[in-house]
């Protein structure tokens, strides 16, 4: 079915100071896209950070009577592109993927001034690195069914250390004109020459298009990380996203949704909402994509605020 869905990858693969925004779903391998003979995805990506810092004002009863912002910053940075390839031999598939699981990138700085507004320290927080990902899966399939097997070689970059991590991911799929479903499972794993550990990983993909004569499509993605399994100081991890699709005759397209990750630091719930563009060109798709998140959460008395805008380019070759 050539008028597949235009589906932007990753596209909540931003990192914020929030120690909870750490997309851990985030998956490089498109096992549900259709094609018969090969397939090349190339996404590039930049964030636009913003981030807003509030103290409470309250009156001689200690009362809240409002906030004033005492920090505000914005910044703008690239993210690593990020590719994977695909192709088809007699019942097989084989896919190569690299990019970015989430990207660490982060400054803080603010200057203390004196009651006489004289400067008097700057403070400063800075991060770098990241968490990123490299693999290859085959896939067996037959009527529509496929199930298949892969590795993940996970590389954790930050400023004092560089580990890494070999973990195997199993894969179960049905795909049709019109429905298909995906069911992916990675067991826990702990990076070598650090204490960085993840838990088991479940993620569900579930697509459906109705039964109309439109190139609509529905698609349904959830993502499971039981975290309360390595410390008993987290809450387990999830994020769901919804997005509904539609081709139109000149094949452009049209995607609009949103997803709800939750915390696993804390009960913190992150709102986005998804809309792109793409154009179908065969055997070519563009897509032009745009994911803004929504970050509140408290630290040292403060309400912050930071509500990235991710946007991405991608560009999909298939045949």
């Amino acid at each position: 079915m050539k008028s597949i869905i235009l589906f932007v990858f990753s596209l909540t693969n931003f990192y914020t100071s929030a120690p909870f925004g750490d997309p851990l779903s985030s998956e490089r391998m498109p096992i549900l896209e259709a094609f018969s003979k090969y397939y090349v995805s190339l996404n590039f990506n930049a964030v636009v950070a913003t981030e807003y810092r509030y103290e409470n004002l309250y009156d001689s009863y200690n009362n809240t009577i409002g906030r004033q912002t005492v920090y505000e910053a914005r910044s703008y940075h690239w993210l690593r592109p990020s590719f994977s390839f695909g192709f088809s031999y007699w019942k097989l598939k084989t896919f190569l993927y690299h990019g970015p699981i989430f990207d660490s990138k982060y400054l803080y700085e603010k200057v203390v001034y004196s009651s006489g507004y004289v400067p008097e320290e700057t403070i400063r927080v800075e991060r770098n690195g990241g968490l990123f990902e490299s693999g290859i899966m085959t896939i067996y399939g037959y009527k529509g069914f496929g199930i298949g097997i892969g590795f993940n070689y996970l590389n954790r970059l930050s400023d004092s250390v560089n580990s890494n991590a070999l973990n195997p991911v199993a894969a179960f799929h049905y795909i049709s004109k019109r429905d298909g479903f995906l069911i992916q499972y990675a067991p826990p794993l702990k990076f070598r020459e650090s204490d960085f550990e993840l838990p088991n990983r479940v993620s569900a993909s579930l697509f459906f298009s109705p039964s109309t004569r439109s190139a609509a499509r529905v698609t349904l993605d959830l993502t499971y990380m039981d975290f309360s399994s390595i410390d008993s100081g987290y809450g387990d991890y999830f994020e769901g996203r919804f997005i509904v699709s539609q081709i139109f005759r000149d094949f452009s397209s049209l995607n609009i949704g949103g997803a709800l990750e939750k915390s696993y630091r804390g009960n913190y719930y992150i709102p986005k909402l998804e809309f792109s563009l793409g154009y179908y060109l065969d055997p070519v798709v563009v897509n032009l994509g745009f994911v803004k998140s929504f970050v509140n959460y408290t630290e040292n008395n403060y309400l912050i605020e930071e509500n990235p805008l991710k946007v991405q380019l991608s560009l999909k070759i298939k045949k």
